[in-house]
């Protein structure tokens, strides 16, 4: 009866813990390739799996680039109450937290990757001319300026379907490379959600006393101090010696 009394308790705390929780909605990020085209610059990456199976390279942008202008306005502490909601028209939508994205975070930030495939040395390129003659060497620089911004994004994934494959590269994917699987991977996201979790419980802001990282540290009253040796008494001066008395002198004989 106790083990069941306890149980009782135990559940409604959880729940009033759930309740206090919740997520305020701080920004909504459209995703439009073109524009990120337009806006970004993209990285010619190409995906390898674990069995050595590999893509084409195709246009990616870092998601943290994406994100930059929403996570420059949040202040450093609460950047790890950030979460991120990917979501395409289909009505499908998944999570990930800031870690994913940081590159101080982790070693492997989730990219946007989409089917726009980088074009290899020796493809023809058509360079128009104007009325005087003068030809349009935009497009050349722009893919010369490519060959120098190639990424290999090695996977934890073994290997794919061509399913798979062909749905990763037709549209806009998220991809987050530590994934053992690629359940996480839509496709054709078209906005990217950003909350952050509150709680009903009141936080304390650390007061700005104008003190330098070290001075604090050194002030801190959670620092165990060492404890200070009390001093030594001074030793007692001994008394002077008392001088011996002169021996008698030996009477004349």
């Amino acid at each position: 009866m106790k083990r069941i009394i306890c149980l009782i308790i135990v559940f409604f705390t959880i729940i009033n813990f759930l309740e206090a929780q919740n997520f305020t909605k701080i920004a909504e990020i459209k995703i439009n390739t073109t524009e990120l085209e337009k806006t970004l610059q993209y990285v010619s990456t190409q995906l390898i799996f674990q069995s050595r199976q590999q893509t084409d390279f195709h246009y990616s942008y870092d998601v943290t680039e994406i994100i930059k202008p929403v996570i420059d306005t949040i202040k450093k502490k609460d950047k790890s109450k950030l979460v991120f909601v990917f979501e395409n028209q289909l009505g499908q939508s998944v999570t990930a937290n800031y870690s994913e994205f940081d590159n101080l975070l982790t070693n492997l930030p989730a990219v946007l990757m989409y089917g726009k495939e980088v074009k290899k040395v020796g493809d023809s390129l058509v360079m128009g001319d104007d009325k005087e003659g003068n030809v349009d060497l935009s497009e050349l620089e722009a893919q010369f300026a490519q060959f120098g911004t190639k990424k290999r994004l090695h996977l934890q994934i073994k290997n794919i379907s061509p399913a798979e494959k062909a749905r990763i590269l037709t549209d806009a994917t998220i991809i987050f490379p530590k994934d053992m699987r690629a359940d996480r991977w839509i496709s054709g996201v078209d906005k990217i959600t950003v909350y952050k979790f509150t709680s009903d419980r009141v936080e304390k802001d650390v007061p700005d006393t104008g003190q330098s990282d070290e001075s604090i540290e050194q002030t801190s009253p959670n620092k165990r101090e060492k404890p200070v040796r009390p001093e030594r008494p001074a030793k007692k001066e001994r008394p002077p010696r008392p001088e011996r008395p002169a021996k008698p002198e030996n009477p004349a004989k």
